[in-house]
């Protein structure tokens, strides 16, 4: 009759899981996952698992998950413990057998109730723990709106000016120099578009040897000079 019974609720909870399981869908395609095939697990230390077979009804994956199956636990018998004699007194009446007091005799703690109490604990811890483990990952979420535009920055500090002229002039039959600021000096010169050297006479002037059309036009760089 026990075994009957465990064996229907065995039954019971491998119907649950199996409706629970049909709601399953492919991670791959979407599609509807069927349940085709279920072995008994070797694997875990404790009882109870089953390895559940699943094929998608789209593109035919196989996926394997392990199912906790509730077994019925039949019900406990009660052993009854037999108390020594309370009439067993040494020679001097005052001690039990083996020196002890008749009132520290106690019954002992049902030892198979606890320790199928502690099957039950650590049945449902595997099972929590692997039914956490083994959930599938849910689909990622849409990217959320842009966050608000930070506060603007300091302004930089004022950048100096370049102090950097480019003089340009004619070479020809009426001139072929040229002559940088008071306050500047020649920086570099040349004569023409093939840049031919110029003559410098002094440190603000410029100009070709030979006002020749190879020369035109005349090209110097004058750079202000810092103020002392």
């Amino acid at each position: 009759m026990a075994a009957r019974g465990a064996r229907a609720a065995a039954c019971d909870a491998r119907n649950r899981e199996s409706e629970r399981t049909t709601d399953m869908r492919c991670l791959a395609c979407g599609a509807e996952m069927h349940l085709i095939a279920v072995a008994p697990d070797k694997t875990m230390m404790v009882p109870g698992y089953e390895e559940h077979t699943f094929e998608c009804s789209g593109c035919h994956d196989h996926v394997r998950r392990l199912v906790f199956i509730p077994r019925a636990i039949g019900p406990l018998t009660s052993e009854r413990m037999q108390l020594p004699p309370a009439g067993l007194q040494t020679r001097d009446q005052d001690k039990t057998a083996e020196g002890a007091s008749p009132r520290a005799v106690r019954a002992g703690p049902p030892i198979k109730a606890i320790h199928v109490f502690g099957m039950l604990i650590v049945i449902a811890l595997a099972g929590a723990m692997i039914t956490s483990i083994q959930a599938p990952k849910g689909p990622v979420g849409d990217q959320g709106p842009p966050g608000p535009k930070g506060p603007q920055g300091d302004a930089g500090l004022p950048g100096t000016a370049s102090g950097i002229r480019i003089v340009r002039s004619n070479c020809d039959e009426t001139t072929c120099a040229v002559k940088c600021g008071e306050n500047e000096m020649l920086l570099t010169a040349y004569c023409g578009p093939k840049r031919n050297s110029a003559v410098t006479p002094t440190e603000r002037t410029a100009a070709c040897s030979s006002r020749a059309p190879a020369n035109n036009p005349l090209v110097a760089v004058c750079a202000q000079m810092a103020s002392p």
